[in-house]
């Protein structure tokens, strides 16, 4: 199981559908040193943003990725959450 600084991506599946932009979706459960955070799930509209669980996002971004919250959301950042999951899989495969 591949870790990026204590994130893992766990329970990975492939969702199918021809109602999906792409035609399938990736999904999964992340952790964060060891700890269940929530499930991820690819936009099924092909957007850039994908879908997390609540507080799984903000978890990664600001104890992982050291983006700190502001009022109006997140400081720019280039490489976010949706980069590290796609990394993760990539590793996992």
């Amino acid at each position: 199981m591949a870790s990026i600084n204590g994130v893992e991506l766990r329970n990975v599946k492939e969702i199918k559908s021809n109602s999906f932009e792409w035609g399938a979706i990736l999904t999964g459960i992340v952790y964060l040193n060891g700890k269940k955070l929530g499930e991820w799930a690819q936009d099924a509209h092909g957007g850039v943003c994908d879908n997390f669980d609540p507080g799984v996002e903000k978890a990664i971004n600001s104890a992982v990725l050291g983006v700190k919250s502001t009022k109006t959301g997140f400081e720019a950042n280039c490489y976010d959450a949706s980069s590290l999951m796609m990394d993760l899989y990539t590793l996992n495969e």
